[in-house]
């Protein structure tokens, strides 16, 4: 067992969306870990949720907005 202050090793990619590409933690529970974009949508729609995220993400930061809003989509 490690001491409390001796810095433990940790897998940030266990909290992310299981979604290929998604840079979003996940938040739903499926089966899989999902984030709420991608949870309520069919699988053959999620390369397309996954690019709106990626470009809304890409606006933000070409814009100096820290963080962006992600609306519900048509899909």
């Amino acid at each position: 067992m490690l001491p409390k202050n001796e810095p433990r090793e940790f897998d940030e990619s266990k909290l992310m969306c299981s979604a290929h590409g998604c840079p979003n933690r996940w938040s739903v529970n499926m089966g899989k870990p999902l984030c709420s974009a991608h949870a309520w949508a069919d699988p053959e729609h999620w390369g397309a949720i996954t690019a709106r995220i990626l470009g809304r993400r890409h606006l933000g930061e070409e814009h100096g907005i820290a963080s962006y809003y992600e609306p519900k989509d048509e899909f």
